[in-house]
């Protein structure tokens, strides 16, 4: 019997335009199996079972019995003369559905292409640097392309799975109907397997990428052994033999090592490429806009005496004498902050040492200044030679956030400090390039997005 891995290659490398006698030399088969197997698309032929006895005399039997197999075979000898093996009984017994068998799967669910992707998360021990860490592995498994993007966490809640699956999706950019998750609380409300009620925070999640989840039956992990197998993979292929000098180094070797490595290897016994693989399967799969908003946190803050909000154990410095309320964006890998006063208006974000921020000056003008505590995170260095390197760097960097600004800021209603600015226009100067830009604005007037547009503040544009 040929696997069903087999036949999948098989069928995918005719799809690809390879010669079926190319195919047959490759896997030692028949030209005729070939086209068999072609014919029937990749997929394993269904044989009806019938056993040498009438199946409703077995189940009579087995009744009778009480359900003792040995008894039903030494009453079909004597009674009935019938001759049959024990295993041969026991075997149709299980085939029919009359005798339990010693293990029962939840699902059986055909491996078709664009149909589902599996996400899990597991606990793992790993030497940062001279230090043992427990984090928490998160991975992403597309089932029939068998695609994985990998992260490691300190700690994984309900937001940190929103922005590992954002990321993941965004670098596919596709995106199957169904993810398939156990019944975790961090996406389950109530309810197991089948009967399980989503959060609607994470429904909702869901539904703007175009998938749902779907939680399978409790003890049935096998339902995503893909998954389950890649964590296997990672304890015995990713950890072993490398090196990580602290979290982000381990990210970093791991978004490698699923992404890139990974993709390009043979996978069982036929020998599947994934990244061939996916170029069949993303004709199956929904496409995603590459602009899509990222998950964040909102967070009610006070600035205290010395001018400095408490966000997760970290502070934050907030321009100007005002002490008031401020509200915060916490992203992934950063965070925003909006003033709201009297006259003053500010914007702040932060990416890794460094940080953009923006206010009022007068009542006509909006200042944006970059503020740069290492330069390393932008890959420049400091000395004379590279001032040039370093002014273009930074112009570029305000140039496209006032682009992006430009188009998006006419529909923050949500958030009053930025909709009070009105919409600005792609004018202005510059007197230090790439370190301070002033832009013309239009008179202030109050404002609100129209409904249904995208209510996303600006970012600050990543680092190299």
């Amino acid at each position: 019997m040929i696997e069903p891995e087999k036949r999948k290659a098989i069928f995918l490398l005719h799809q690809d335009g390879m010669p079926l006698r190319e195919i047959a030399r490759r896997f030692g088969l028949g030209r005729n199996t070939v086209c068999r197997i072609v014919a029937q698309e990749g997929q394993c032929p269904v044989r009806a079972f019938t056993p040498g006895i009438d199946p409703d005399l077995l189940r009579q039997i087995y009744a009778e019995c009480n359900g003792y197999a040995q008894r039903v075979f030494e009453k079909l000898q004597e009674e009935h003369g019938l001759k049959v093996k024990y295993s041969t009984l026991t075997r149709w017994l299980r085939l029919l559905g009359i005798n339990l068998p010693a293990a029962t799967r939840c699902d059986r669910v055909p491996d078709e292409p664009g149909a589902e992707m599996q996400h899990d998360t597991s606990p793992f021990t790993v030497l940062l640097g001279p230090t043992s860490t427990k984090l928490q592995a998160s991975l992403l498994y597309l089932r029939y392309s068998k695609r994985r993007y990998l992260q490691f966490y300190h700690v994984f809640d309900r937001f940190q799975m929103k922005c590992f699956l954002h990321q993941a999706l965004l670098h596919w950019g596709y995106a199957p109907p169904v993810c398939i998750i156990d019944n975790t609380n961090l996406a389950r409300l109530r309810g197991l397997g089948k009967q399980a009620v989503i959060v609607p925070e994470m429904e909702a999640f869901a539904k703007s990428y175009g998938f749902r989840f779907i939680c399978h039956a409790p003890k049935h992990s096998d339902r995503k052994a893909g998954e389950e197998r890649s964590f296997f993979t990672v304890e015995t292929n990713f950890l072993p033999g490398r090196t990580f000098t602290s979290l982000e180094d381990l990210n970093r070797q791991a978004l490698e090592w699923s992404t890139v490595r990974m993709e390009q290897r043979p996978q069982g016994k036929p020998g599947l490429i994934p990244a061939k693989a996916f170029e069949y399967e993303r004709g199956f799969l929904q496409p995603l806009p590459p602009h899509l908003p990222a998950p964040y946190k909102l967070l009610e803050r006070s600035v205290d005496e010395y001018g400095y909000v408490a966000v997760e154990a970290n502070y934050y410095w907030v321009p100007g004498t005002g002490r008031g309320e401020v509200r915060v964006l916490r992203y992934d890998q950063h965070l925003e902050i909006y003033q709201f006063g009297q006259g003053q208006h500010v914007f702040r974000t932060y990416f890794k040492n460094s940080f953009l921020k923006q206010y009022q000056k007068a009542s006509t003008f909006l200042r944006l200044e970059l503020v740069c505590n290492n330069l390393k995170d932008f890959g420049l260095k400091k000395t004379l030679p590279h001032w040039q390197a370093l002014r273009q760097r930074f112009q570029d960097i305000t140039d496209r956030f006032a682009h992006t600004q430009a188009q998006h800021l006419n529909v923050h209603g949500q958030l009053d400090v930025v909709a009070a600015l009105a919409k600005p226009v792609l004018q202005g100067k510059t007197k230090v390039a790439g370190i301070k830009l002033e832009i013309l604005l239009h008179p202030l007037l109050p404002m609100a997005g129209p409904a249904g547009a995208p209510r996303r503040p600006p970012r600050l544009p990543p680092g190299p």
